[in-house]
């Protein structure tokens, strides 16, 4: 199956963006503020967090990953627009195609910003072919590849602050429609392990780990993820100047 998930693995279907280990990417407890949207707010931003997981994924197969900012490979605000933007790890690439080792992200952000961090989970969709699988559906498909990757433990820090119970923010399966173009993440096919897809509109599920991230006041904030599942560990992090 076609997994994207936060979690360093084989050169089959997944990978992690890279351990960070440059000290500019670690610091104390910030003075600055912040605020993490509550999983049991029903439809932040005016959407639902189904709705949200669909739209960070419509975001994200934009770009190829040798210039995608979830890779490190490109700027912060790549077709980053409105009150939210969209940030976190991405996988699914053989290990050949993480050139930088210690992937890091930094840019500028508009106050006002929310921030969408995505940690962990499953795309699938239609486009080369491969799913559904005979018998089954997309959404079946989504959630058991979900429970395939068997997600161990994870934690957030945002200015060396933990965040608390991360697997409490588990959105599970919704349904969309992905514009997707040619020369975009799902269509290098080592990112799919299978054969690219062209430029289409197709149906996908998706589901995962999700954090609203608001109200960051200005100045320098370090967001930093780690996870682990069945096929390993990893951590990414994103350092964030709010002007």
């Amino acid at each position: 199956m076609k997994h994207h998930f936060l979690v360093l693995g084989t050169a089959i279907l997944c990978a992690f963006i890279g351990s960070c280990s440059s000290t500019s990417t670690t610091a104390p407890a910030s003075t600055g503020t912040y605020h993490i949207v509550s999983r049991s707010e029903a439809k932040p931003y005016g959407k639902s967090w189904e709705q949200w997981s669909s739209a960070w994924w419509q975001w994200a197969v934009q770009m190829p990953p040798d210039h995608h900012p979830s890779f490190g490979y490109g700027p912060l605000d790549t077709l980053q627009s409105g009150n939210v933007w969209f940030i976190g790890g991405l996988a699914g690439v053989d290990t050949a195609l993480h050139r930088n080792a210690a992937a890091f992200t930094e840019g500028n952000v508009p106050f006002g910003t929310a921030m969408l961090f995505y940690v962990a989970g499953v795309e699938l969709d239609t486009a080369n072919g491969q799913y559904p699988f005979a018998g089954t559906t997309l959404a079946y498909d989504c959630r058991a590849g979900w429970d395939y990757i068997k997600f161990i433990s994870g934690s957030l820090t945002v200015d060396g602050n933990n965040v608390p119970n991360v697997p409490s923010f588990f959105v599970d399966t919704s349904m969309c429609m992905l514009n997707l173009p040619d020369s975009s993440l799902t269509s290098d096919p080592r990112f799919r392990g299978g054969a690219p897809s062209k430029k289409c509109v197709s149906p996908a599920a998706t589901c995962g780990i999700y954090f609203f991230i608001d109200s960051l006041s200005k100045g320098i904030h370090i967001i930093h993820a780690q996870g682990e599942t069945s096929f390993g560990s990893g951590s990414l992090t994103y350092k964030i100047n709010v002007q």
